[in-house]
Parts: structure tokens; C-alpha cells; sequence
């Protein structure tokens, strides 16, 4: 499972795009790099089922502990870029990224 999500990803970053191929061409390519693009997604969420397994056997709470701090981290930080006027506010978040680890 994760080795096929290795070979997309390699698949995926190994595929130029190339911008002197025709509009049909590049359409084409898109799609093709789309599918690789999901299918990446498709064996990473295959190899997560395992882990949060075993997540869950060690502790159950951690999923959505770890769930609602990505939430709230992802919406303030999106909210922060939104309504503020001054971008210097956006490399906040850099700091707090470095304090939470």
C-alpha cells in the first residue's frame, strides 16, 4: 500500500508538464497527472488504515484530539489571512508552527 503511493508520487514528480504540447495535449496531460494525483491519495488513505489502528488500540482519544487541533489551527490560521489587514500577521504562523513542535 505505501509502496504504491511511493511509485505515484514518483510517477507524479517525474511527468513534466510540458506548456509546448497543444491545448488538447496539455488537457490531456492535466488529466492524466490528475489521476496520479488521486491515486496517491487513494494508497496513502490504504496505508493510514493500519496506523490509526493502532493509534486507536493504544489510545482511543488521540484521533480526535489530533482531528479538532488540526481544525482549529487550520481555521484560525485561515481566518487570519482572511480578515487581516496587515500581512505581516501571516508570518505568525510560521512561530507558532515552530512552538507546537
Amino acid at each position: 500500500k505505501a509502496v504504491g503511493a511511493l511509485v505515484m508520487l514518483l510517477w507524479l514528480a517525474f511527468t513534466p508538464m510540458d506548456y509546448n504540447l497543444p491545448r488538447a495535449g496539455q488537457l490531456q496531460l492535466q488529466k492524466k497527472r490528475l489521476g496520479m494525483l488521486c491515486g496517491f491519495g487513494f494508497f496513502t488513505g490504504l496505508s493510514l488504515g493500519p496506523l490509526l489502528d493502532m493509534v486507536i488500540d493504544i489510545n482511543p482519544q488521540i484521533v480526535p484530539t489530533a482531528f479538532m487541533t488540526t481544525t482549529v489551527l487550520f481555521v484560525s490560521l485561515t481566518l487570519t489571512a482572511l480578515w487581516t489587514d496587515k500581512r505581516s500577521w501571516l508570518f505568525l504562523g510560521g512561530s507558532l508552527f515552530s512552538g507546537l513542535s
